[in-house]
């Protein structure tokens, strides 16, 4: 399996390219190579295909595009691989569900299938948007909260706190993610969901130790870092994004991160 230990590693002994050279060179060529030879085409008659063969064709167009191209830290340089086993472990092992929010809005969001009738999880919000000032971020947030179907929201990103505007790395911004979850959770509350989860990454932190400052336990914001782990490129990642997901893996009980392997404890 896999180890958090293994990734850090790779990044910085995997093979040296340059982040446009792995666009121009990597990704693009890669991709348009396992389109090719798995014959995936877009059909605009039918844009939501049913067919399984179809299904299995882009698992294994996937499969052989990600072991060809592997994940690129950004600050390293370097190409992390897998081979085909590896990757197939890692699946096989992800957990497939967990528990977020609290009380009354606490809720088991798990892996649904196709032909699934288990009811989507209805994830809503601004998606990280700029807001011009705190009393549209309250209203934004409290106006996805109100709607009957919410299970979690993502809250729009503060751009000024006391019209100061915030400037990445700086001390403001720290304190300008702090400001905009305690406005989320305040919206919240005047929707009368005060538990609900909020499952985007602090959208107002651009940094990684402002995203640690805003951070609290039961918004489970880790969700985002682990599953992409920030990607600037579609698999890209970076030295700071990977210590996010240690951090609030362990906050959150994630045992054996470091030890062996990512398993879920709850």
């Amino acid at each position: 399996m896999i180890t958090y230990l293994d990734i850090i590693k790779g990044i910085h002994t995997g093979r040296i390219c340059s982040e446009r050279d792995f666009d121009l060179r990597v990704f693009a060529p890669k991709l348009k190579e396992a389109l090719k030879a798995h014959e995936i085409k877009y059909d605009p008659e039918e844009p939501v295909p049913d067919d399984d063969g179809l299904a299995d064709d882009l698992w294994s167009a996937a499969m052989d595009f990600y072991r060809n191209v592997g994940t690129y830290c950004l600050d390293t340089e370097r190409i992390v691989q897998f081979d085909e086993n590896e990757i197939a472990q890692t699946l096989k092992t992800a957990p497939r569900e967990f528990t977020f929010g609290e009380e009354k809005q606490r809720k088991l969001l798990t892996q649904r299938r196709p032909e699934d009738r288990t009811p989507p999880w209805c994830f809503l919000g601004a998606g990280g948007a700029a807001v011009s000032s705190e009393e549209n971020l309250l209203r934004l947030v409290q106006g996805y909260a109100s709607i009957p179907v919410i299970n979690s929201l993502t809250s729009p990103a503060l751009t000024t706190v006391d019209g100061m505007r915030i400037v990445g790395g700086s001390p403001l911004e720290m304190y300008g993610a702090i400001r905009a979850v305690g406005l989320a959770r305040q919206a919240l509350s005047r929707a009368g969901k005060p538990g609900l989860p909020i499952m985007n990454c602090i959208s107002t932190a651009s940094s990684a130790i402002a995203d640690f400052d805003g951070f609290r336990r039961f918004n489970k914001l880790l969700l985002q870092r682990l599953i992409d782990v920030s990607y600037g490129h579609d698999i890209g990642t970076s030295q700071a994004s990977l210590a996010c997901t240690a951090v609030h893996g362990i906050h959150n009980r994630w045992h054996d991160l470091v030890e062996g392997g990512i398993r879920h404890d709850d």
